[in-house]
C-alpha cells in the first residue's frame, strides 16, 4: 500500500474543468449574497415611502438578516466541521432562497424582519464554507487569488443591483426584487448538491471514505491511479478532532490572533454597511433619483471588487497580512484627505470609491486570510465565527447610518469618519503579524497557522 498526501496530490496537478465548476457554483453563491445585501439598502427608500414608516424603524430590518448571517455562522457552519461540507452549504443556500422568497411577500415590517433574520441564518452557514471549499480543493500556490476571486462575488452581485432594481423595481416593486433573489439561490443550492463532492481534506482527516476521496480526486486527474493507496491529508489534522471545533480558536496559540482578527473585521464592517445600506438614502436626502443612486451603488461595489482581486493576486505574492493592514492604512489616509480638505463633488466620490476599494477588499480578503490561519479540523468554524462576529460591527453600522443622519451629517463627514476603524483594523492585523510570522510570507511557502498537533 502507498500513501497519497490529499493537498500534494491537488498541489501538482493544473486547474481543469472540476476547478471551473467549483469556482463557478461558489462564485454565484457569493454574488447572491451581495445581491441580498445591497438589495435592503436600495429598497430601503421604497419601503419608507410605501410603509410610512422612518429610517430608525427601518433599522432593526436592515440589520435582521446580519443578526441571523451570525447566528448561522456561529451554529449552522460549524457543523461543516463535523458532517461535512458539502451537505451544508447545499442545504443553506436553498434555506436562505426559501426565505428570501417569504420577505418578498411580506406585509409589514414584524413579517419582514422575520424574514430577512431566517435569510441571514442560511447565509451565515454557506459563505464560510464556500471560502473552506475554495481553499482546500485549489493548489496553494494560487489559494489566495482564487479565494479572493470567488469573494469578488458579492461586490459582483451588489454590482448588478443597480441595473436589476431599476428594471425590477418600477414594474413589480420591491417585493418582486427579492422574489426573483431567492428563487436564484434555490437553484444553485440545488447544482451545489448534484455537482461538488466533499472536501477531499476535510475526508481524509476523518480516516475513512477511501472510495469518495479516489471518486473527487478523479475529477481533478482522471488519469490518476489509486490500486493500492491509502489517502492522507498533511500533518495538521492526524489527530483526534476535538468534540468542538470552537475551542480549537482559543487554545493558547490561536486565542490572541483569532480576537484580533475579529476586531479588524467588525472595524471594517462598520464601515460597509453604513455606506452600503444608507448611502442610497443619503443620495436621495441630496435629491437625487433611483437611476443615480444605483449607477452610484454599481460603482461603488465595481470598485470593490476590483480591489478584492488585486489583493488576492497580491497575497500570494506577499503574504496576507501585508496586503490587508496596508489596504486599510490607505483607506485611512483617503478619509482623512476627506476630511481636512473637505472634498466636494467628483473628488468625494474618487475619494468614496478609493475607500469602498481598500475597506471592502481588506474585508473580503480577512475571509481568505481565515482559511489560511486555521487548522483543517476547525477550518469553517474559524472563518465563520470571523464573520458571525463581524457581522456586529454590520448591524453596529446599519444603526449607525441613521444616527448619523439624524445629526445632520454630510458625505463628507461620514467618509472622514472611516478613518477612525480603519486605523484599529490596521493595527490589529499588523499585531497578528507579531504573533503568527509564519503568515508574513507567501501562504503556499508556509505552513498553515498552528498545527493541531502542537496544540
Amino acid at each position: 500500500m502507498k500513501t497519497i498526501d490529499v493537498q500534494s496530490f491537488i498541489d501538482e496537478r493544473p486547474l481543469g474543468r472540476f476547478h471551473v465548476i467549483l469556482f463557478v457554483l461558489c462564485f454565484l453563491t457569493i454574488v447572491l449574497d451581495g445581491l441580498d445585501t445591497s438589495a435592503m439598502g436600495l429598497i430601503a427608500p421604497s419601503l419608507i415611502k410605501q410603509w410610512g414608516v422612518s429610517e430608525a424603524e427601518l433599522a432593526p430590518v436592515l440589520s435582521a438578516a446580519l443578526v441571523g448571517i451570525g447566528i448561522g455562522a456561529a451554529v449552522a457552519a460549524p457543523a461543516a466541521d463535523r458532517i461535512g461540507r458539502r451537505i451544508v452549504l447545499a442545504c443553506s443556500v436553498v434555506f436562505f432562497g426559501v426565505f428570501s422568497l417569504a420577505a418578498g411577500y411580506s406585509t409589514n415590517v414584524e413579517e419582514l424582519f422575520w424574514a430577512r433574520l431566517l435569510t441571514g441564518i442560511g447565509l451565515g452557514a454557506a459563505i464560510p464554507n464556500c471560502a473552506t471549499m475554495m481553499s482546500e480543493f485549489l493548489p496553494s500556490r494560487m489559494r489566495s487569488r482564487a479565494v479572493n476571486f470567488m469573494l469578488c462575488g458579492f461586490a459582483f452581485g451588489g454590482g448588478i443591483t443597480g441595473p436589476l432594481a431599476k428594471w425590477v423595481i418600477p414594474t413589480h416593486g420591491w417585493q418582486g426584487y427579492l422574489i426573483v433573489g431567492g428563487v436564484a439561490p434555490i437553484i444553485v443550492g440545488i447544482l451545489l448538491a448534484f455537482f461538488l463532492p466533499e472536501s477531499v481534506r476535510y475526508l481524509a482527516a476523518s480516516g475513512k471514505h477511501q472510495d469518495k476521496i479516489a471518486h473527487a480526486l478523479k475529477r481533478i486527474d482522471a488519469g490518476a491511479d489509486f490500486t493500492n493507496v491509502i489517502f492522507v491529508a498533511d500533518t495538521e489534522v492526524q489527530v483526534k478532532k476535538r468534540k468542538f471545533s470552537v475551542a480549537e480558536l482559543f487554545s493558547e496559540q490561536l486565542r490572541g490572533p483569532t480576537l484580533l482578527l475579529w476586531v479588524a473585521y467588525i472595524c471594517s464592517t462598520v464601515t460597509l454597511y453604513v455606506l452600503s445600506m444608507w448611502l442610497p438614502t443619503i443620495l436621495q436626502a441630496d435629491g437625487h433619483k433611483l437611476e443615480k443612486m444605483a449607477n452610484t451603488m454599481m460603482w461603488f461595489n465595481w470598485i470593490s471588487g476590483i480591489g478584492i482581486f488585486i489583493s488576492g493576486i497580491l497575497m500570494d505574492k506577499f503574504g496576507p497580512l501585508r496586503i490587508i493592514s496596508g489596504y486599510f492604512a490607505i483607506c485611512t489616509i483617503a478619509a482623512l484627505v476627506v476630511g481636512v480638505t473637505g472634498a466636494r463633488g467628483e473628488i468625494l466620490m474618487a475619494l468614496l470609491m478609493l475607500v469602498a476599494m481598500t475597506n471592502n477588499g481588506a474585508c473580503s480578503s480577512m475571509s481568505t486570510l481565515a482559511t489560511q490561519m486555521y487548522p483543517t479540523s476547525s477550518r469553517v468554524t474559524g472563518a465563520a465565527w470571523v464573520l458571525g462576529v463581524g457581522r456586529f460591527g454590520g448591524i453596529a453600522g446599519t444603526f449607525l447610518g441613521p444616527v448619523l443622519l439624524s445629526l445632520g451629517w454630510t458625505m463628507t463627514a461620514i467618509v472622514s469618519w472611516v478613518a477612525v476603524p480603519a486605523v484599529v483594523a490596521s493595527v490589529s492585523i499588523i499585531l497578528i503579524g507579531l504573533k503568527i510570522p509564519g503568515l508574513l510570507r507567501r501562504y503556499h511557502s508556509a505552513p498553515t497557522c498552528i498545527p493541531s498537533n502542537q496544540q
